[in-house]
């Protein structure tokens, strides 16, 4: 229960601290909110291709993994 909470608060201040940050860009506070619930949306075309890539090595080393107990 501890561990839940502490997680919560983390996940409160550091999307505070986002929120705050775009703010401090001059993004209306909607605009702000909007950034934090879909992040993909302010990505560019490489970061998503980046972040894809490291979801593939990760799925292809847990598949591994699994080959490799049986």
């Amino acid at each position: 229960m501890k561990l839940l909470s502490i997680s919560f608060g983390l996940l409160v201040v550091l999307l505070s601290f986002a929120v705050g940050i775009d703010m401090l860009m001059g993004y209306k506070l909607q605009k702000a909110i909007n950034n934090v619930i879909i992040p993909f949306s302010v990505m560019d075309p490489i970061e998503i291709i980046t972040l894809s890539f490291f979801i593939l090595l990760l799925l292809i080393q847990s598949l591994n993994t699994e080959r490799q107990k049986k």
